[in-house]
């Protein structure tokens, strides 16, 4: 079994204007793939830097004909009431379109460096801000799964900020991940209290899987204070997915 640790905090909205940056932060989505079933499970806290308490609740995982995805820190930028960049809707229009699967990953990654390159470097207000918060760092990912032909895809990417000539910032791509075979688990988010559990508790998840990913996340939402119930769940199958939301009970 092979452990992929992605590090991210899952954002649906953040805020860029002149002189602030809001940005949600938090949230954890775990993912096991197997040869012929996809379980996926995350919180649905949402907590703004411009609200640490954390009052909304949001929906993580999204689907468009059988594609399901979720984007995590600068999925959505806007100034004032203008969007400048919205993460979700070009990877849908992406999806509409009927583009093959990886494809797609390979088209919204193109969208994504352009644009987020184009905004980060539009004026020095936008670079310092980016810079304090994300230098070094992740500042956008995405995982996108299905099924084709029977066999389960996955396309995961990890956008960093860094430095480049002349003072510029610069996103890149520093990891790319794919489903190749067996059982894979993908930790999305915060992450560090199923890792410590799974390291003790390693056969955790050879059973059971649908009712375990949740107990997982419910896990790291009692021990962080960014990530939080109700959990929304999905299994996807060849034919089809089942959904669970508003979870707030686990049985195993």
């Amino acid at each position: 079994m092979r452990y992929y640790l992605t590090l991210l905090l899952l954002v649906f909205l953040s805020t860029l204007d002149a002189q602030n940056l809001t940005i949600s932060h938090g949230s954890s989505i775990l993912t096991v793939i197997s040869p012929d079933t996809i379980w996926m499970a995350a919180d649905s806290k949402l907590t703004l830097s411009s609200d640490p308490n954390g009052k909304y609740t949001i929906e993580k995982i999204h689907e468009v004909k059988n594609v399901f995805y979720a984007f995590a820190e600068l999925a959505f930028i806007s100034e004032g009431k203008d969007t400048l960049f919205d993460a979700g809707k070009v990877l849908a229009k992406k999806i509409n379109d009927g583009l093959d699967f990886y494809k797609i990953g390979t088209s919204i990654n193109d969208s994504i460096l352009s644009r987020l390159n184009e905004i980060i470097n539009e004026n020095n207000s936008n670079k310092i801000i980016l810079q304090q918060k994300y230098l070094d760092k992740p500042v956008l990912e995405f995982i996108m799964l299905s099924f084709k032909e029977g066999r389960p895809l996955c396309y995961t990417t990890t956008f960093a900020l860094r430095r480049g000539v002349s003072d510029s910032l610069e996103v890149h791509i520093v990891n790319q991940f794919y489903y190749e075979k067996g059982i894979e688990i993908f930790f999305v988010g915060e992450h560090d209290a199923m890792k410590k559990f799974l390291t003790k508790e390693s056969y955790y998840l050879k059973t059971n899987i649908q009712e375990k990913v949740v107990c997982l996340v419910k896990l790291e939402a009692e021990n962080n204070k960014y990530v939080g119930l109700p959990i929304t769940a999905v299994t996807i199958y060849s034919g089809g997915a089942k959904w669970r939301k508003n979870l707030i009970k686990c049985d195993f």
